[in-house]
């Protein structure tokens, strides 16, 4: 069994994308060279290693146990180059990060901006999930670390405390919602909403949510960001759901009304999650220490009220 670095980091690229031409693009070699190379894989093992159909590429069994070696040695590989880093040209590498919807909008652009500022040798690669998925990631060693909210089990990984999300309703002026200070989601979803695109964790979770209650969301728009859900509201289109923080950034400037979604799962804990007690690169504990030092400062955003600017 010949396999090199560039074989088994190939091999979890195309798996982790399903599909061998888009790994062989993340890989920087053509996707017949991937191919070729697989099928050498393949019959250096003796067994097949990818199961191909219409819809792509996933692995067969064999190919599974290949997969968690692969990220352990890849791993190990990144440890050694951080660690090699320190007594060559200094600290660097690249931390792979996923976050929530909320830690994309409201912890990343501040918190995480503030870290690279202070750290230009580290490099952050960012993609949004929902937060169990993020926790089965960690777990699975798919990725470094990530934002969650505090409703999603975490286990035996460790969590480190960030920020305080509660989830709000926005209204426009004149809507019927708007001399409310509280409502409960049920109750906020009887109206057409603005909402995120398709695509992203909170839209997920609160559609999850509505089918947990028998109901279904409908929404009348869907547009990417927050500030541009309060855009849309501002205009008389329809309530929205958005983190507290970017509804009071919202209406600063615009015609809005805030709401207190009564839920409980409205009001959450953001935390930084990663595997507990195992060995990583020094670029990897200077970002848990500055994340334990920063989240310490972070003052918990009990209020929620009726706001309006006029």
């Amino acid at each position: 069994m010949r396999f090199d670095l560039s074989d088994l980091r190939l091999f979890v690229n195309i798996v982790e994308r399903a599909s061998i031409s888009l790994g062989a693009t993340a890989t920087n070699i053509s996707a017949a060279s991937a191919s070729e190379r697989i099928r050498h894989m393949e019959a250096d093992l003796g067994t097949a290693l990818l199961i191909r159909d219409k819809k792509g590429v996933r692995s067969t069994p064999a190919g599974g146990a290949l997969l968690s070696h692969a990220r352990l040695i890849m791993a190990q590989s990144d440890r050694m180059k951080g660690d090699l880093a320190e007594y060559a040209q200094g600290l660097r590498g690249r931390i792979r990060l996923l976050s929530n919807t909320a830690g994309l909008s409201e912890v990343l652009p501040t918190f995480i901006g503030k870290y690279l500022i202070e750290n230009p040798a580290v490099d952050i690669d960012v993609e949004e999930r929902q937060s169990h998925g993020i926790v089965d990631a960690i777990r699975n060693g798919e990725r470094d670390a990530g934002i969650v909210a505090d409703f999603t089990s975490a286990g035996d990984l460790e969590l480190l405390p960030l920020a305080l999300d509660q989830l709000v309703l926005v209204v426009p002026k004149g809507h019927v919602f708007a001399t409310r200070r509280s409502i409960e989601f049920s109750r906020a979803i009887s109206a057409e909403l603005v909402g995120l695109l398709g695509s992203s964790a909170l839209t997920e979770h609160l559609e999850m949510q509505a089918a947990k209650a028998g109901n279904r969301i409908r929404w009348r728009a869907r547009v990417p960001g927050f500030p541009a859900i309060c855009g849309m509201v501002a205009q008389g289109v329809g309530p929205g759901i958005v983190s507290e923080s970017a509804a009071r950034r919202a209406s600063k400037t615009m015609p809005l009304k805030i709401v207190n979604i009564t839920d409980t799962w409205a009001r959450r804990r953001l935390s930084l999650c990663l595997k507990r007690g195992e060995q990583r690169p020094l670029y990897l504990e200077r970002f848990v220490a500055f994340v334990r030092r920063e989240g310490k400062r972070e003052q918990p955003r009990s209020r929620s009220s009726n706001t309006s600017h006029d």
